[in-house]
């Protein structure tokens, strides 16, 4: 406490206020970069696990619309033989 006295005393105290309020900008700067860069790093992470959850769900929708388009083409052939079949197909000779 005696030292912060002398100081005030040989500099002033606006100039003390000025270092010590200087010291504690810095503190914080410090702190708040650290935390920042923390939370980058966390977000970059999850991120990166969001894609590629996305990725593999996209190739599993695409999968899926793949198995549909085929059971509706097999579908369509089947009602196309048995229209054939019965002789009310929309084909005409």
């Amino acid at each position: 406490m005696s030292d912060i006295m002398t100081m005030i005393s040989t500099l002033g105290f606006p100039i003390v206020c000025a270092v010590i309020l200087a010291y504690v900008v810095k503190y914080m700067f410090d702190r708040y970069t650290t935390d920042i860069n923390r939370l980058t790093d966390t977000h970059n992470q999850e991120s990166k696990e969001f894609a590629d959850a996305l990725n593999k769900n996209t190739a599993i929708l695409n999968k899926v619309a793949s198995i549909l388009h085929d059971l509706v083409m097999k579908i369509d052939n089947e009602k196309e033989i048995k229209d054939e079949v019965r002789g009310t197909g929309s084909k005409t000779d």
